[in-house]
């Protein structure tokens, strides 16, 4: 028996929209033998887009990752919103204010990569701006809201320490400033 499996990285909100733009899409694939390898390499290059091989018994984490960068992004972004709500926007007025913001994020991913795209205060090593973000939090945004806000604080200051742009004391500072540590 043949068996293969071919995932697109592709968000398919609309089926035909995502049909219009398949050309380029990576493809993740697996496959048990080398009649289900060409059959999947073939699909792919049929679609116009390009296959890269999974390991199978690590097709869950493929999966993790593209929820991660499409399903995961959308709740980041809908909380930013809901956090800018908090300040009076409506939300259609927030989302057109974080959408320039959002896509030159994007844009900075493109080019210099998740590592290097990174700015703002943790960036900086500015943890007097993130005690002021974790003041207000605590005053207008519920428990959810914060923890998520703390999670990509840590994640945003982790990879701030690896670029060299902030030091083991300025993390500590920023555990300590979302109470952390």
């Amino acid at each position: 028996m043949h068996i293969a499996s071919t995932h697109p990285m592709k968000s398919f909100a609309s089926i035909d929209s995502a049909l219009k733009t398949l050309d380029g899409t990576i493809f993740g694939i697996t496959f048990s033998d080398p009649v289900s390898e060409t059959a999947s390499r073939k699909l792919v290059s049929f679609l116009g887009g390009i296959p890269i091989v999974i390991d199978d018994e690590k097709k869950a984490l493929y999966h993790a990752s593209a929820c991660i960068a499409s399903n995961y992004l959308v709740a980041l972004i809908d909380l930013a919103v809901r956090i800018m709500g908090l300040t009076g926007a409506g939300e259609k007025e927030a989302l057109d204010g974080l959408y320039g913001l959002i896509e030159g994020t994007v844009k900075n991913i493109k080019s210099m990569g998740t590592k290097k795209a990174l700015t703002g205060p943790i960036a900086r090593g500015d943890i007097n701006t993130i005690k002021e973000h974790v003041k207000d939090m605590a005053l207008y945004a519920d428990k959810d809201d914060i923890s998520a806000y703390n999670i990509m604080a840590i994640e945003t200051g982790k990879i701030a320490l690896y670029n060299n742009w902030i030091d083991r004391g300025n993390f500590n500072e920023l555990l300590k400033a979302l109470k952390k540590e």
